[in-house]
């Protein structure tokens, strides 16, 4: 069975913890066993920087979490991957 997770992330200027509009934080994380729940949360999510994540297990979920963590402190991935839909 599948795992998933929506995770949403925001800017610290946003947020009011810096001055930085490119520092990214994960603010709020959904688990589900379900896929059409986790893709009805995510599309359904006021978090235009909202990331759906599938793996096959928890070990793997959380792995590819942590790699999403990394993606969002990646300048190129950002420019490649996220602020192009922004």
């Amino acid at each position: 069975m599948s795992k998933y997770a929506v995770m949403c992330f925001d800017t610290e200027i946003n947020l009011g913890v810096s001055s930085h509009p490119n520092k990214w934080v994960n603010t709020r994380n959904y688990y589900y066993n379900n896929g059409v729940e986790a893709l009805n949360t995510y599309a359904n999510i006021p978090c235009p920087a909202s990331q759906l994540i599938q793996a096959v297990d928890d070990y793997d979920l959380k792995c590819k979490m942590g790699e999403m963590m990394i993606n969002f402190r990646d300048e190129d991935w950002l420019e490649e991957h996220l602020y192009p839909f922004l």
